[in-house]
């Protein structure tokens, strides 16, 4: 059972990643961004991205970190057919989406084969992650990541970050694989102003639009995403037995804003399916002046759209220099504005509105 502790910084560092990967546009650019992306994310001193040929039983290398070709051709010359764990791979049906190669039973007896200590182990191969890329349950790629016998093993929270990520892995590479055959199709998916995730039969997202991945974005990814996942979760779960096709509708609060979202569910090629597709309200002019802001806040804001400084500010409301400097900055925060000038722009029609009845005039928040 993996740790489930992650800390902030480690969270901020996934979320990057994360977001790397959804704007890839190409299998090639995927495979590249994401071997990057994961050294940024965790420490490792080398590895690669490798696809299994199964025809011939064995895999090819397409990418590599600090990896060089030699090393690997030097694998597939001397021990490739030696590896029973490739070979298992190569044939079931049952992949893990990620290993650690110290879990395994027979790690220690490893340790004093050839192939670790005349391979691995000279070409700082000594400790080794792995995510397995799976498409609609066939094994299609491995990104091996390995690191020096100096350093520590794969942590527990790295795992667990492993284990996040392999979703979206395979969510990314069954989108852009699916959209080099039917390219059209997922046009107008990609471009449709609604956010849409598709999920499979055990709620892995297998596919994120363009919409859902700004949106994911500009709410922290994994948080509303987690959010969308467990009402797919529930909607499955309550509609198991359906005779016909469920659908369902709700509404998501969700912190300044609300998320309008559609479940369906439906059968293709005998596999199950789950789409949500949401979109964000956003609340009135003067509900979300209402509900934004503290009443102190208001104060503030109603002298700044008087033109007034923050040092006159602090004088007529008989607070400190810094105590108006914070609120305006949690303003800022809340609104998504990048300067007090703008939020001064911003407040203008919510304490003046006479004066800004033009319906092409801003509207503020």
């Amino acid at each position: 059972m993996l740790s489930m502790y992650i800390s902030e910084h480690e969270l901020l560092r996934f979320n990057k990643t994360v977001m790397a990967l959804h704007e890839c546009t190409s299998l090639d650019l995927f495979e590249t961004t994401l071997l990057h992306s994961l050294q940024e994310l965790v420490v490792y001193d080398n590895g690669g991205y490798f696809h299994p040929d199964p025809t011939t039983h064995s895999i090819t290398g397409r990418k590599f970190i600090d990896l060089t070709p030699k090393i690997f051709q030097t694998y597939k010359d001397l021990y490739e057919k030696q590896d029973l764990h490739l070979t298992h791979l190569l044939s079931t049906s049952k992949v893990q989406p990620i290993e650690r190669r110290s879990d395994h039973p027979n790690y220690a007896n490893w340790l004093k084969t050839p192939q670790f200590t005349e391979f691995y182990l000279p070409n700082n191969l000594y400790h080794m992650a792995v995510i397995n890329v799976v498409n609609q349950g066939s094994f299609t790629g491995r990104i091996c990541m390995y690191r020096k016998q100096s350093r520590d093993d794969f942590s527990n929270s790295e795992m667990l970050l492993f284990q996040l990520l392999s979703d979206h892995i395979q969510s990314v590479y069954t989108k852009l694989s699916a959209a080099q055959h039917c390219s059209g199709a997922w046009s107008v998916l990609e471009h449709s102003n609604q956010g849409i995730c598709l999920f499979d039969q055990n709620l892995h997202c297998i596919y994120i639009n363009q919409r859902a991945n700004k949106l994911f974005k500009e709410h922290s990814c994994h948080s509303l995403y987690n959010r969308l996942q467990e009402i797919c979760r529930e909607f499955a779960a309550f509609n198991r037995n359906s005779y016909y096709p469920p659908i369902h509708a709700g509404t998501l609060d969700y912190k300044y804003s609300k998320i309008n979202y559609n479940c369906f569910s439906y059968n293709h090629n005998e596999q199950h399916y789950i789409q949500i597709v949401f979109k964000e309200i956003y609340p009135s002019m003067e509900k979300k002046h209402k509900d934004f802001f503290t009443e102190r806040e208001k104060m503030i804001l109603e002298l700044i759209a008087q033109g007034k400084t923050n040092k006159e500010i602090s004088e007529l409301l008989i607070i400190s220099l810094n105590t108006v400097k914070t609120h305006i900055k949690n303003m800022l925060l809340k609104t998504d504005t990048p300067s007090r000038a703008a939020l001064a722009v911003k407040a203008l029609p919510l304490f003046f509105p006479a004066n800004f009845s033009n319906p092409n005039q801003s509207k503020g928040f």
